[in-house]
Protein backbone atom coordinates (compact mmCIF):
# COMPACT_ATOMS: atom_id res chain seq x y z
CA UNK A 1 0.00 0.00 0.00
CA UNK A 2 1.46 3.34 -0.99
CA UNK A 3 1.26 6.45 1.15
CA UNK A 4 -1.21 9.11 0.19
CA UNK A 5 0.32 12.59 0.01
CA UNK A 6 -1.78 15.76 -0.11
CA UNK A 7 -0.72 19.41 -0.41
CA UNK A 8 -0.40 21.50 2.76
CA UNK A 9 -3.11 24.18 2.91
CA UNK A 10 -1.67 27.65 2.18
CA UNK A 11 1.59 25.97 1.03
CA UNK A 12 0.26 23.86 -1.86
CA UNK A 13 3.25 24.54 -4.11
CA UNK A 14 5.88 23.90 -1.44
CA UNK A 15 4.86 21.04 0.91
CA UNK A 16 2.89 17.79 1.19
CA UNK A 17 1.82 15.65 4.16
CA UNK A 18 1.05 11.94 4.39
CA UNK A 19 -1.56 9.99 6.33
CA UNK A 20 1.33 8.56 8.34
CA UNK A 21 2.19 11.95 9.84
CA UNK A 22 5.11 12.88 7.60
CA UNK A 23 5.78 16.17 5.85
CA UNK A 24 8.00 16.77 2.86
CA UNK A 25 9.15 19.60 0.62
CA UNK A 26 7.81 19.02 -2.89
CA UNK A 27 9.97 18.47 -5.94
CA UNK A 28 11.01 21.79 -7.41
CA UNK A 29 13.14 23.42 -10.04
CA UNK A 30 15.80 25.80 -8.77
CA UNK A 31 16.51 29.12 -10.42
CA UNK A 32 19.59 27.41 -11.92
CA UNK A 33 17.46 24.76 -13.66
CA UNK A 34 18.37 21.98 -11.22
CA UNK A 35 15.66 19.53 -10.08
CA UNK A 36 15.39 18.97 -6.33
CA UNK A 37 13.64 15.74 -5.35
CA UNK A 38 10.97 15.67 -2.61
CA UNK A 39 12.68 15.76 0.79
CA UNK A 40 11.26 14.64 4.13
CA UNK A 41 11.34 17.32 6.80
CA UNK A 42 12.33 16.22 10.27
CA UNK A 43 10.03 17.84 12.86
CA UNK A 44 11.33 18.88 16.27
CA UNK A 45 9.45 18.85 19.59
CA UNK A 46 8.41 22.21 21.05
CA UNK A 47 8.36 23.05 24.78
CA UNK A 48 5.00 21.21 25.15
CA UNK A 49 6.15 18.05 23.38
CA UNK A 50 4.22 18.69 20.13
CA UNK A 51 6.14 18.23 16.90
CA UNK A 52 6.73 21.46 14.97
CA UNK A 53 8.11 22.36 11.55
CA UNK A 54 9.18 25.61 9.94
CA UNK A 55 7.44 26.31 6.62
CA UNK A 56 8.70 28.89 4.13
CA UNK A 57 6.70 30.76 1.52
CA UNK A 58 7.75 33.88 -0.34
CA UNK A 59 10.82 34.16 1.93
CA UNK A 60 8.59 34.21 5.03
CA UNK A 61 9.13 31.54 7.69
CA UNK A 62 6.34 30.28 9.93
CA UNK A 63 6.56 27.69 12.72
CA UNK A 64 3.52 25.39 12.85
CA UNK A 65 2.51 22.31 14.84
CA UNK A 66 2.53 19.22 12.64
CA UNK A 67 -0.72 17.68 13.88
CA UNK A 68 -2.74 20.75 12.84
CA UNK A 69 -1.05 20.86 9.41
CA UNK A 70 -1.93 17.21 8.80
CA UNK A 71 -5.54 17.42 10.00
CA UNK A 72 -6.23 20.62 8.04
CA UNK A 73 -4.60 19.29 4.87
CA UNK A 74 -6.80 16.19 4.82
CA UNK A 75 -10.05 17.55 6.32
CA UNK A 76 -9.97 21.32 5.86
CA UNK A 77 -9.41 24.19 8.28
CA UNK A 78 -11.45 24.39 11.48
CA UNK A 79 -11.63 26.56 14.58
CA UNK A 80 -11.86 23.36 16.64
CA UNK A 81 -8.92 21.87 18.55
CA UNK A 82 -6.97 18.95 17.04
CA UNK A 83 -6.84 16.11 19.56
CA UNK A 84 -4.39 13.18 19.63
CA UNK A 85 -6.78 10.29 20.32
CA UNK A 86 -4.15 8.14 22.04
CA UNK A 87 -2.66 11.10 23.97
CA UNK A 88 0.76 10.67 22.33
CA UNK A 89 1.78 14.10 21.03
CA UNK A 90 4.34 12.55 18.70
CA UNK A 91 1.83 10.22 17.00
CA UNK A 92 0.64 12.44 14.15
CA UNK A 93 -0.92 9.74 11.98
CA UNK A 94 -4.17 11.00 10.48
CA UNK A 95 -6.07 8.09 12.07
CA UNK A 96 -4.95 9.38 15.51
CA UNK A 97 -6.14 12.97 14.99
CA UNK A 98 -9.64 14.37 15.35
CA UNK A 99 -11.31 17.74 15.74
CA UNK A 100 -12.83 18.40 19.18
CA UNK A 101 -14.01 21.39 21.16
CA UNK A 102 -11.53 22.95 23.57
CA UNK A 103 -13.72 21.82 26.48
CA UNK A 104 -13.79 18.22 25.29
CA UNK A 105 -10.04 18.25 24.68
CA UNK A 106 -9.38 19.42 28.26
CA UNK A 107 -11.75 16.75 29.58
CA UNK A 108 -10.02 14.02 27.57
CA UNK A 109 -6.58 15.24 28.64
CA UNK A 110 -7.47 14.67 32.29
CA UNK A 111 -8.72 11.17 31.47
CA UNK A 112 -5.68 10.33 29.35
CA UNK A 113 -3.35 10.99 32.27
CA UNK A 114 -4.76 7.77 33.74
CA UNK A 115 -4.69 6.13 30.29
CA UNK A 116 -8.47 5.77 30.48
CA UNK A 117 -10.31 7.82 27.90
CA UNK A 118 -14.03 7.94 28.73
CA UNK A 119 -13.94 5.51 31.64
CA UNK A 120 -13.07 5.85 35.28
CA UNK A 121 -12.95 3.58 38.35
CA UNK A 122 -15.48 4.54 41.04
CA UNK A 123 -15.33 2.35 44.11
CA UNK A 124 -15.81 -1.25 42.99
CA UNK A 125 -17.26 -0.37 39.59
CA UNK A 126 -16.26 1.38 36.39
CA UNK A 127 -18.20 4.30 34.92
CA UNK A 128 -18.32 5.33 31.29
CA UNK A 129 -19.03 8.87 30.10
CA UNK A 130 -18.73 10.77 26.89
CA UNK A 131 -18.75 14.44 25.96
CA UNK A 132 -20.64 15.54 22.86
CA UNK A 133 -21.00 19.20 21.91
CA UNK A 134 -19.68 20.26 25.34
CA UNK A 135 -22.35 18.18 27.14
CA UNK A 136 -21.24 15.26 29.28
CA UNK A 137 -23.38 12.10 29.16
CA UNK A 138 -23.21 9.31 31.75
CA UNK A 139 -23.23 5.97 29.91
CA UNK A 140 -23.53 3.72 32.96
CA UNK A 141 -21.68 1.81 35.66
CA UNK A 142 -20.06 -1.54 34.94
CA UNK A 143 -18.38 -4.37 36.84
CA UNK A 144 -15.33 -4.46 34.59
CA UNK A 145 -13.11 -1.96 32.85
CA UNK A 146 -13.63 -3.82 29.55
CA UNK A 147 -17.44 -3.45 29.74
CA UNK A 148 -17.15 0.28 30.43
CA UNK A 149 -14.66 0.74 27.60
CA UNK A 150 -16.89 -1.20 25.19
CA UNK A 151 -19.87 1.02 26.07
CA UNK A 152 -17.74 4.15 25.57
CA UNK A 153 -16.38 2.95 22.20
CA UNK A 154 -19.90 2.03 21.02
CA UNK A 155 -21.12 5.52 21.98
CA UNK A 156 -18.26 7.06 19.98
CA UNK A 157 -19.13 4.88 17.00
CA UNK A 158 -15.70 3.25 16.91
CA UNK A 159 -16.86 -0.36 17.10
Amino acid sequence: MSKRWVPVIDYEDQYEVSELGEIRAKEKLTCYGRHLKPKLIKPAPNHNGYLIVVLCKDKNRKTRVLHRIIKESFHGKSDLTVDHIDGNRKNNKLSNLEYTTHTENCYRRSLKKNNLVGIRKRGNSWTARIMIDSIQYHLGSFKTKEEALEKYMNARGKK
